[in-house]
């Protein structure tokens, strides 16, 4: 999710080290502890509060939002898949029921944007520990985190809601040209009667 550049305060007597560290939606990893601690732990849980504090509700938020998401996402690719080898349905397949699938894609997936910033912006530079459970630990005080950057999660999750405000956009345009083919077909009816035939106009 994040990148973050954490350094260890210098008083003069201790050698200033530099950390790497990778915070994803489960998982750390930090690189470049080894010339920090002793007994370096590079990889650990995120949800571990003994080495990050930060709020766990915005994290199990987004990470909801996000599967959330996934469904209307999978069920907009099953029936685009439907309606391309058989005749679409004017229920679950239609051009509406696109339009609907889209808007709860997006709008999930805008909402794990807005934990995603959240997280960024808020949490994730403040979550280093006021006091560790050992002498290995990161905390607050001997160590401040320089900078926090996003991932390419982050691109991904903007290109998700590009991409599904994208395909309201053409849901909405199918949506008016099908009207305007309809409103032609019951011109040409009204014009030639029961019959059928465009010639009659």
């Amino acid at each position: 999710m994040v990148t973050q550049i954490v350094k260890k305060a210098s008083d003069g007597s201790t050698q200033p080290c530099e950390i790497t560290r990778k915070l994803g939606a489960f998982n750390g990893h930090d690189t470049g502890i080894e010339a920090c601690i002793t007994e370096p732990d590079p990889d650990y849980s995120i949800f571990d509060n003994n080495l990050l504090d930060f709020s766990l509700a915005i994290l199990y938020l987004y990470i909801g939002f996000i599967f959330a998401a996934m469904i209307p996402g999978l069920v907009t690719v099953a029936v685009a898949l439907y309606n391309v080898f058989s005749r679409p349905y004017q229920t679950f397949a239609d051009i509406t029921a696109f339009m609907l699938y889209f808007a709860l894609t997006g709008g999930l997936a805008l909402l794990a944007m807005i934990m995603y910033l959240v997280l960024w912006l808020s949490e994730f530079p403040n979550s280093l520990p006021k006091t560790g459970s050992d002498g290995n630990t990161i905390v607050k005080g001997a160590y401040t985190i320089e900078s926090t950057s996003v991932d390419i999660s982050f691109w991904l999750l903007c290109g998700a809601v590009a991409t599904t405000i994208f395909g309201i956009v053409v849901a909405v345009l199918a949506n008016k040209d099908a009207r305007r083919m309809k409103e032609n077909e019951d011109f040409i009816e009204q014009k030639g009667g029961n019959t059928n035939d465009i010639f009659s106009l």
